[in-house]
């Protein structure tokens, strides 16, 4: 009788399925959190929310794997409207962040630049590398670079504005008999090369000449045109896209 408690004392049931769900519960409250603390915070906390459910992603994966959050809006969809800026804030920060990877292994950083502003992610490229003067054709080593820009900013379901810009040097050609008509026709090309060459959907793209008439600074120094001389990829905000998706809405139910 002895020995056979001692053999039921020696047997003990398996308990290795606490591991992975300790860890499934850590990564649920992590989540939870993140979802409350979104809704409420100021720039601030949302940064140092950020950075920890990062951390815990990161741990939670393996070493060696960087999380970046989902880049599909319609999958993100707050109570909070504060909650649900703050998460768009971080989908176009993460992509800007894969941008200027791109960019800097490619040593673009001169010619393209991106920031984010209140319209979304614009990604701002100088005429020089796109363009000879006065034309409206992509230079052949810059299709490469375009396309893979525009498969880029595919992964989010934005609209897309791409604006063409010129200085306030007057352009005189049959094919372009003004600043106007050279800016709508850079911006025009763009948005076909990435219709065609990176497989963006027609309807999210918007060609915009503006001409002479956005400069960022004065057209009194060289420098300054240079700067001015530009097309702006815009990745627009939520805003924008309801805007946007409103008008188109309105369009198919007049016809």
């Amino acid at each position: 009788m002895a020995k056979h408690r001692a053999e039921m004392h020696e047997e003990h049931p398996d308990e290795t399925w606490l591991i992975p769900y300790a860890d499934l519960l850590t990564l649920l409250l992590a989540l939870f959190i993140s979802l409350y603390a979104s809704a409420n915070v100021d720039q601030e906390k949302f940064n140092s929310m950020q950075e920890a459910w990062v951390d815990v992603m990161e741990r939670s994966v393996g070493a060696g794997m960087t999380y970046i959050p989902s880049l599909q809006p319609a999958q993100i969809a707050p109570e909070e409207e504060s909650g649900k800026e703050a998460l768009e804030e971080m989908q176009l920060e993460a992509l800007r962040a894969q941008l200027q990877q791109y960019l800097a292994e490619n040593d673009l950083e001169e010619h393209v630049s991106t920031s984010i502003d209140n319209r979304g992610l614009v990604i701002s490229m100088n005429d020089i590398a796109l363009f000879t003067p006065g034309s409206a054709e992509i230079q052949p080593g810059y299709r490469d670079v375009l396309k893979q820009i525009g498969e880029y900013i595919n992964r989010l379901n934005n609209y897309i504005r791409v604006e063409g810009h010129t200085d306030d040097v007057p352009q005189y050609s049959a094919l372009y008999p003004s600043n106007w008509d050279l800016s709508a026709g850079r911006a025009m090309n763009v948005v076909k090369l990435f219709q065609n060459e990176a497989s963006i959907a027609p309807e999210k793209l918007m060609p915009l000449g503006f001409g002479e008439y956005r400069p960022l600074t004065e057209n009194t120094t060289a420098e300054g045109r240079g700067k001015n001389r530009r097309v702006d990829i815009i990745i627009l905000s939520s805003v924008y896209n309801e805007l946007e998706g409103q008008h188109i809405g309105a369009e198919i139910g007049d016809e």
